[in-house]
């Protein structure tokens, strides 16, 4: 049975709404969710630096400020003012029901059908809970 209503007189603090991935926001409807029926869905991690590999690994590495955007990973090559820019978006990564994650210490490898992005992390713990959490997107990800 549902709580009780608070009566007209006393005043109860609203709670949060829980983050699932209907409500979060999204730059892109090309993959659905199975959580947006509603499935609580943890807070993503906050966005890190990242050093990566371009598509020609030769190249070298480029350091990259990332962050989630819904099912996106957005990446940047600078922050002003703390803030990222969509003039400064160098690239997405969009996390599907394909996509595989692989950590060894630091380094991440995002592998989708497309492509792979190599990327070091600045310590190992931004590596796991990244890893993790793209694990986790990933799986609440519709077969295509």
């Amino acid at each position: 049975a549902p709580p009780p209503a608070p009566s007209a007189g006393s005043a109860s603090p609203e709670k949060p709404r829980p983050r699932t991935v209907s409500n979060m926001s999204t730059a892109s409807s090309k993959a659905s969710s199975k959580a947006s029926i509603g499935v609580n869905f943890p807070t993503p991690p906050k966005g890190a630096w990242f050093r990566k590999t371009g598509q020609a690994p030769s190249f070298g590495r480029k350091r990259r400020y990332m962050e989630f955007h819904g099912n996106e990973i957005h990446y940047f090559q600078q922050l002003v003012n703390n803030k990222t820019s969509v003039k400064d978006r160098k690239g997405i990564i969009c996390i599907t029901y394909s996509t595989q994650v692989e950590r060894n210490g630091s380094r991440v490898i995002v592998k989708t059908p497309r492509r792979s992005w190599d990327m070091i992390a600045d310590d190992n713990e931004t590596a796991i809970e990244w890893e993790s959490y793209i694990k986790l997107l990933a799986a609440f990800q519709q077969p295509q």
